[in-house]
């Protein structure tokens, strides 16, 4: 039997802001959860239920007003550090190419010219952006600067991958080629993924397991492990019987 070895861990986090007004606002209220090493988790919830604040705190773009997170054991001190990570709003440098922008991360690192380019032409061959490599982010459609922002984010080899519902500006075909292709990378590279979404359909598609969070304030609701054999079937019995139990819980 596999013993799961976990690569973060949230323990009895709860976050707090200061809105304009000057009241207390809670975004999360006691939130546990273990993510096992290479593991893929999506985490799902209505509007202003927290999930992106959850993914903002394992990043280390923000702290915990109360409990803990920990990767491999050791508290998150800040960004970096193994944590690559992927937004909506893509982030792109419009000044440079693709494969500049893939490099951009590498080159702060200090790797040399020789190597970064070795890199960047693997993993533009990884994300199929070859014959697109020179062209500026305003040349290329959404899907293909979207690949730029997951190769930019594998470039530095990170052992977690925090991805902000990435193809949530996307259209349903293209979102849906972006989710085979993520999946096939993943396989490839073995990453610990966490992955938000507000889409039930896009979750059993790429999860191993699928946490739901509740509102008011945000918590863990209910957690689903997806058995279903990869590449999933979206109008097997199977799947949309899971599709509907996860939709049941987010109402």
């Amino acid at each position: 039997m596999d013993v799961r070895t976990d690569k973060i861990s949230i323990d009895a986090v709860s976050k707090q802001f200061i809105a304009a007004s000057g009241h207390k606002v809670e975004a999360l209220r006691d939130v546990s959860l273990s993510i096992g090493e290479n593991e893929f988790v999506c985490v799902v919830g209505r509007s202003g239920c927290g999930k992106s604040t959850l993914l903002n705190m394992v990043a280390g773009f923000l702290k915990p007003s109360s409990g803990s997170i920990l990767v491999d054991g050791k508290q998150i001190e800040g960004p970096g550090k193994g944590k690559g990570v992927v937004f909506q709003n893509l982030a792109l440098f419009p000044w440079l190419t693709a494969r500049k922008n893939i490099e951009f991360g590498c080159k702060q690192k200090g790797m040399s010219e020789s190597e970064r380019n070795q890199l960047s032409t693997e993993l533009i061959d990884l994300v199929h952006l070859n014959g697109f490599e020179d062209k500026y982010p305003f040349e290329l459609s959404g899907g293909m600067q979207q690949r730029v922002a997951i190769a930019r984010a594998l470039a530095i080899d990170p052992i977690i991958l925090l991805m902000d519902e990435p193809f949530g500006a996307l259209d349903e075909q293209t979102r849906m080629v972006m989710q085979t292709e993520l999946l096939q990378i993943w396989s490839s590279r073995k990453k610990t993924v966490v992955f938000i979404t507000h889409s039930v359909s896009e979750s059993i598609v790429l999860a191993d397991r699928i946490i739901v969070l509740g509102t008011n304030p945000g918590h863990l609701k209910r957690e689903f492990k997806v058995t279903l054999e990869r590449p999933r079937d979206r109008l097997s019995v199977d799947f949309v019987k899971l599709e509907a139990e996860v939709q049941d819980a987010l109402d």
